[in-house]
């Protein structure tokens, strides 16, 4: 995140512009009103998909290089996918009142799950879990690897297409 980047808070029907970094994980945004709020970049989420989509691409390509070729093997068989910890995103799997949400409550709502799930893979001590978020218009999809470009010990790449189809995401966690 970059002084002039559009973000929405997380938790807020708001708006705003960072004015600056503070710190690797705190940011001084101007919301719409033109008051200067310190926040976690945690609480945040870039607004322009495409340029942060590009950025996280850079960030994690290497990381996901590595990835690829030390898992490759041991992620062909069928038998694996069968007992990797699932996390689906899909809003009618996470409420049931998701008829009377507009678009952005229903992706705030699937975001505060997967931030909850992830918290319960850690607390369990497992290694891997997959992120099934669909394909829709990508949005989703940016908003998870902007959530785990958060923390380093994250490795991810797109998972297997023929057990999830394109839209889930392996997660593995760094020792």
């Amino acid at each position: 995140m970059k002084a002039g980047d559009r973000v929405q808070f997380l938790n807020e029907n708001d708006e705003g512009v960072v004015a600056s970094v503070l710190t690797a994980d705190r940011v001084m945004v101007t919301n719409s009103d033109g008051f200067d709020i310190e926040v976690a970049i945690k609480d945040l989420i870039l607004k322009d998909d495409e340029c942060s989509n590009d950025l996280l691409i850079q960030t994690v390509h290497i990381e996901q290089q590595i990835f690829r070729k030390e898992n490759k093997k041991q992620h062909q068989g069928e038998d694996f996918w069968d007992h990797v910890y699932t996390i689906d995103l899909h809003i009618e799997e996470i409420r049931s009142d998701h008829r009377k949400l507009n678009g952005f409550e229903m992706l705030m709502s699937q975001l505060s799950y997967l931030k909850d799930k992830i918290g319960e893979v850690q607390r369990k001590g497992l290694t891997e879990f997959v992120v099934i978020h669909g394909v829709g218009t990508g949005a989703l999809r940016a908003e998870v690897a902007q959530i785990l470009s958060l923390d380093s010990d994250f490795v991810y790449d797109s998972a297997s297409a023929t057990k999830y189809g394109d839209g889930a995401t392996l997660v593995q966690i760094k020792s």
